[in-house]
């Protein structure tokens, strides 16, 4: 028969740590998020090839908010 590992073979300071890496993490990711959403205002990057009022280039990035911004002005 073979034996299988169960929640037994696991260390408890592993249950301990878990949380508060996954907070960490979540965090980090959730900052990103917002920094990609809102920043910067201007496109930062080399300018070769972009769509109009779109965030990414083939080599840079502008905030999704700001490179729309244009579009939602008309529109008020």
């Amino acid at each position: 028969m073979v034996a299988m590992a169960g929640v037994g073979d696991i260390p408890w300071y592993i249950y301990v740590v878990l949380p508060f890496i996954s907070a960490i993490l979540g965090w980090l990711i959730n900052g990103l998020a917002l920094e990609m959403t809102f920043g910067p205002v201007e496109f930062l990057g080399i300018d070769i090839y972009r769509f109009d009022e779109q965030p990414c280039g083939l080599f840079g990035w502008q905030g999704i908010i700001p490179s729309k911004a244009k579009k939602k002005y008309v529109l008020i």
